[in-house]
């Protein structure tokens, strides 16, 4: 099996942002990573990293998906970063999409 990561990248920041849709509206951000999806997914390392969770125990009463949006302050102003952690059940890593800007 080989894995694409610029197609797994596509999948997360199309998740990300269709949760950013859902809480903001169509017209309550500015999106960053739309370009990304549809026509270049080469910069997907600008916008969606990761990180293994290597002191969470994951059990039953663990959800089989996370999911959490939240805006981060970062250096350059304020984005909407959206924490997916697919599998989460099974120890799955967390990822990290920045989705766009609030307006």
């Amino acid at each position: 099996m080989v894995l694409d990561s610029k197609v797994f990248a596509q999948m997360l920041a199309k998740i990300a942002l269709g949760l950013a849709v859902a809480h903001y509206g169509v017209d309550g951000f500015r999106p960053l990573v739309r370009d990304m999806i549809v026509r270049n997914p080469e910069e997907y390392g600008h916008w969606v990293g990761g990180f293994p969770d290597e002191n969470e125990i994951a059990d039953d009463t663990t959800p089989f998906h996370r999911l959490h949006m939240g805006g981060q302050p970062l250096y350059s102003g304020d984005f909407i970063v959206v924490n997916l952690k697919l599998f989460a059940q099974y120890g799955g890593p967390s990822n990290y999409v920045v989705v766009g800007q609030p307006l």
